[in-house]
């Protein structure tokens, strides 16, 4: 149940998010999984005072899992856009103006001032789909992992494709839908 789930996420080594010096990957996975949950559990869940309760209180402590990633890892792409992403779509209203700034800063960057690993988990293809080409970006790494020659420049492409069209969503600024077609124009859901 989800109580359970928020305990063990609090139990999940979490020296290890304080003492982890090397990369983001242990803030990334252990908040990942918690909205992973919110995102396919809580639809089976009972809408009870208990559940919404626990509910807020697990993507809360999510939200405070990447925020702690990002003060010390602030380059890692992967992380702001598991986050944002997260914010976007089950955060309250002033979540969602720190999410647009974040968005906005990312996109006014230049390209290559981004960090990003290919061994750092962004959301699966079942997580709103139709907002990220993760098909795509997971071949993507297939073919940095068998070709290391292979730019990883196009994995930052497509989360920028990806953030222009939430930023177009939001902001109702068709100059971010049109940006997202041109970064990503096999991604059919942009055009």
């Amino acid at each position: 149940n989800i109580m359970m789930l928020g305990l063990n996420l609090q139990r999940y080594e979490y020296e290890k998010l304080v003492k982890n010096d090397k990369n983001p990957n242990i803030f990334i996975d252990t908040a990942r999984e918690a909205v992973l949950f919110l995102a396919h559990g809580i639809g089976q869940l009972a809408e009870t005072p208990d559940n919404i309760a626990s509910g807020r209180k697990l993507l809360n402590h999510a939200l405070n899992i990447y925020k702690s990633g990002l003060d010390r890892f602030p380059k890692s792409l992967a992380l702001r856009f598991n986050f944002v992403r997260t914010v976007f779509h089950f955060g309250f209203p002033s979540d969602v103006d720190e999410a647009l700034r974040l968005s906005k800063e990312i996109l006014q960057s230049p390209l290559l001032s981004w960090e990003i690993d290919v061994m750092e988990d962004v959301f699966p293809w079942d997580f709103y789909s139709t907002f990220f080409n993760y098909r795509r970006y997971f071949d993507t790494i297939e073919e940095i992992l068998m070709d290391d020659t292979a730019k990883r420049e196009t994995l930052v492409k497509l989360i920028l494709a990806s953030l222009h069209y939430y930023v177009g969503h939001y902001t109702g600024n068709i100059e971010h839908f049109q940006r997202a077609t041109q970064m990503d124009p096999e991604f059919p859901f942009y055009t």
